[in-house]
């Protein structure tokens, strides 16, 4: 018998599995291939490692976290958090430390282990370290390009420096930055250092961009000369390349190809549009894509730009797009 792909009727789960049909309803020997949530998906992001580039992971109120191949359409593995609010992660760059932002104002640091069953589920996550930073919920969380810094947004306005103490082997609180009128929602860093420090780029819920020093825990008093920066990530959706998207809609994110000759934009409506960039015209071209059911809350590029990922809130739903080139 052939094969068949099959998936829970009622949308409170997301898996899918295969079985083989031996009768006209007896299905056996069934096997999971992806495993998904059961609520709302709070954060979307990639590996960054050149060996993991297929790789996204995403984490949801649940307390589950997913690692998927977007070219197998695999789990790669799976892991639950108990009693942890999560709101926010990020991956370090080899893929094994995971930095979780929480509802309890603390980040949280956890190892993961290399997969040996990829596909199977797994609760290996071992807890290696936590401090509690923030006098509410964590809202966005980034490691710097080399992971000696990791800083993280919170509902108080503030963006806390951690800074790696490499003879503990743990991050340790370096200073604060203040000066958003209301809560940071995205964070980026420069691929290279201006005045020997990486650059950081915040976005807040109220449309703000700021550009900081973390070395001299201050805002960037120039920020002409860092127009042409490149970026090692892109989550912010106010940035010069993409001001033209602003005349569309209320862009909820954002990020760009590898290549930086692609941009990807999504909103509260449900719409995921793709433009060529740089997006500086309110009269941009772009096409547009419709299948969430209602605000999109994360999107990035992965597996070398060959493919996008969104992710909504309502309905719980990861969608993996595929980019075409005309």
């Amino acid at each position: 018998p052939d094969p068949v792909t099959t998936a829970p009727a009622g949308g409170v789960s997301t898996a899918v599995a295969t079985a083989t049909v031996t009768g006209e309803v007896v299905f056996s020997e069934c096997v999971s291939v992806t495993q998904g949530h059961y609520d709302a998906i709070k954060h979307l992001t990639v590996m960054r490692h050149p060996t993991l580039s297929s790789r996204f992971v995403t984490a949801a109120y649940d307390g589950v976290i997913v690692a998927t191949d977007s070219k197998s359409h695999t789990t790669v593995w799976r892991a639950t958090l108990k009693n942890v609010p999560l709101t926010c992660f990020d991956l370090h760059y080899s893929g094994r430390l995971l930095a979780v932002g929480s509802k309890d104002c603390s980040v949280i640091f956890y190892m993961v282990a290399v997969e040996t069953n990829p596909g199977s589920r797994s609760d290996e996550l071992s807890e290696v370290y936590r401090i509690k930073v923030a006098s509410d919920k964590i809202t966005a969380i980034r490691f710097s390009p080399d992971c000696e810094i990791l800083v993280a947004a919170s509902g108080d306005r503030a963006i806390y420096i951690l800074k790696l103490n490499k003879e503990e082997k743990s991050f340790e609180l370096f200073g604060k930055l203040s000066g958003h009128m209301t809560p940071v929602t995205a964070l980026d860093w420069s691929e290279g250092k201006n005045e020997g420090s990486f650059v950081l780029r915040s976005f807040s819920s109220n449309g703000q961009l700021k550009y900081w020093n973390c070395e001299k825990k201050e805002e960037w008093a120039d920020v002409s000369q860092l127009r042409n920066f490149h970026w090692a990530t892109n989550s912010c959706p106010l940035t010069y390349q993409l001001s033209g998207v602003w005349s569309k809609a209320v862009v909820t994110a954002a990020d760009q190809s590898y290549s930086k000759d692609l941009a990807v934009t999504v909103d509260s409506t449900g719409l995921a549009r793709l433009y060529r960039l740089p997006v500086t015209q309110a009269k941009a071209e772009y096409r547009q894509f419709q299948q969430h059911t209602g605000k999109i809350e994360h999107t990035v590029f992965v597996c070398n730009s060959e493919y996008v990922i969104t992710t909504a809130d309502r309905d719980s739903c990861i969608i993996q797009w595929k980019v075409i080139s005309e």
